[in-house]
């Protein structure tokens, strides 16, 4: 009888931890930059002591396996603070809970550059943190920029359809004058050969810049230096009034055209 009670009672503790234990989720996006593979955890994003931690897996060719590190980001800078196999992820807390405490002083904050692995990784953290401290609306942009000369006409935009608040606020006006800056900031360096750069960019509702990535690399450091810049150079400018979301997503084409005399 008392054997009997016993179980029962463990059976019931063990349901109860069960239920209580926290789920673990896990949302991988390529930031594979110039063909070096990685992905982020946008669900490990989170900002602690002045910080923004975020988690990333790349394959690792020593171990030969796919290894997860927890990466502290700071004004541009960023170094490893903890790694971890893959296959461990999910039963480490400590990379598993972004809010976990990390030592800073421990690791080796580097510039992050954009021939560094991490670039694409951090400017996608900025843009998951940014998200989940505003409220999530999300409108994705397309739009093409003119020539290698810089003097090129840009195709048409569309307006984009917020579904949140179900309207269709005109982005055309807006999508023009973002054409026409970024043209005038753009100062494309010369060379022989054609190239494409798309930078895909996010401005909250004041159009602030809050982050700028690389969808596709010309391979070329100047020509894509050149591209970004062109970007984190130009005015916005408020998105339109009518549009209630918090953040626009816009990918903006820079063609580099050679043509042949």
């Amino acid at each position: 009888m008392q054997n009997t009670l016993y179980s029962k009672l463990f059976l019931t503790i063990l349901s109860v931890i069960l239920v209580t234990l926290p789920s673990f989720s896990e949302t991988w996006e390529d930031a594979t930059i110039r063909n070096k593979e990685i992905f982020i955890d946008t669900d490990s994003v989170n900002s602690h002591n002045d910080s923004t931690y975020y988690n990333v897996k790349y394959y690792d060719k020593n171990s030969k396996v796919y290894v997860v590190a927890t990466i502290q980001s700071k004004d541009n800078f960023a170094g490893v603070v903890a790694t971890c196999k893959y296959n461990d992820y999910a039963k480490n807390k400590s990379l598993a809970n972004p809010l976990t405490d990390k030592v800073a002083s421990s690791i080796n904050m580097h510039d992050i550059q954009l021939s560094s692995r991490l670039y694409n990784a951090n400017e996608m953290a900025k843009r998951a943190l940014y998200i989940k401290e505003n409220t999530i609306s999300e409108t994705k942009v397309s739009t093409s920029n003119g020539t290698g000369n810089g003097m090129g006409s840009g195709t048409g935009s569309k307006s984009p359809v917020d579904s949140k608040y179900n309207k269709e606020p005109n982005f055309d006006y807006f999508m023009r004058k973002v054409q026409k800056n970024i043209k005038q900031n753009w100062h494309p360096p010369t060379g022989t050969e054609s190239k494409r750069v798309v930078v895909l960019f996010t401005l909250d509702k004041n159009g602030h810049l809050i982050s700028s990535q690389f969808s596709k690399s010309s391979g070329s450091d100047a020509a894509d230096r050149e591209a970004l810049n062109a970007v984190k150079r130009t005015y916005f400018g408020n998105l339109p009034s009518s549009y209630k979301g918090s953040y626009i997503d816009i990918s903006f084409t820079f063609d580099y055209n050679v043509i042949d005399k």
